[in-house]
């Protein structure tokens, strides 16, 4: 490429790939209907949780779920993204936001943002048991519950305290995800897409985003 030439196309530069994984919109249903994605290939931010606004480059509360693709492990890279091929794995069946993105132009990708998403439970037949696993999970580990704990471990001058019901709750938390995996035929790596992340995950977010205020 020339020296100060703009970029008018894909370069396959895997920039965009090594971001991380694209949200999932109502349009992409028909990937997990027809396998490309799976719930090992996923997770979910639940409503309530705080998710990075790229737009505004602040944090904001989700409105509803954000089902997101992994990244690979130790890495921000999308899961279906080959660094050595510079290539998507599911290229012919990748996401609408990979479709939309432009590294050169981001208005298209931008306009999705937040919009017509995909939820967990527009993917489980309403009256399934996994569906009233989901409903029953949200009632006892909801993120405003979980935050809300958080805060009280705060004092005046900032510093964080122990609290035993945050300790309870993560313990109860993975007592519930062991007894799925027994009971349910769940695989460990579908529970982050069902459940969202461990109760312990979302804490050490959350105070770790508290110490770099």
């Amino acid at each position: 490429m020339e020296s100060g030439k703009k970029i008018r196309s894909c370069v396959r530069c895997g920039k965009c790939c090594e971001r991380g994984g694209p949200a999932l919109h109502s349009e992409d249903r028909i990937f997990l209907q027809k396998g490309t994605l799976k719930p090992i290939h996923l997770f979910t931010l639940r409503a309530g949780e705080l998710a990075f606004d790229p737009l505004e480059e602040r944090l904001l509360e989700l409105s509803h779920d954000m089902i997101k693709v992994k990244s690979r492990d130790g890495s921000s890279s999308c899961t279906f993204y080959d660094a050595d091929q510079h290539a998507c794995g599911i290229y012919e069946n990748r996401p609408l936001e990979c479709r939309a993105l432009k590294c050169w132009d981001t208005k298209d990708v931008e306009d999705l943002f937040m919009q017509d998403l995909l939820s967990r439970l527009d993917l489980c037949p309403k009256d399934s048991a996994v569906a009233g696993l989901i409903s029953a999970y949200e009632r006892s580990f909801s993120p405003g519950r979980i935050y809300g704990l958080i805060s009280e471990t705060v004092s005046e001058e900032g510093t964080q305290q122990s609290n035993p019901a945050i300790e309870q709750m993560i313990s109860t938390d993975a007592a519930f995800r062991r007894k799925v995996v027994e009971t349910m035929g769940l695989k460990e790596t579908e529970l982050e897409f069902f459940f969202g992340r461990p109760v312990v995950s979302i804490i050490e977010h959350i105070r770790t985003l508290m110490d770099h205020r």
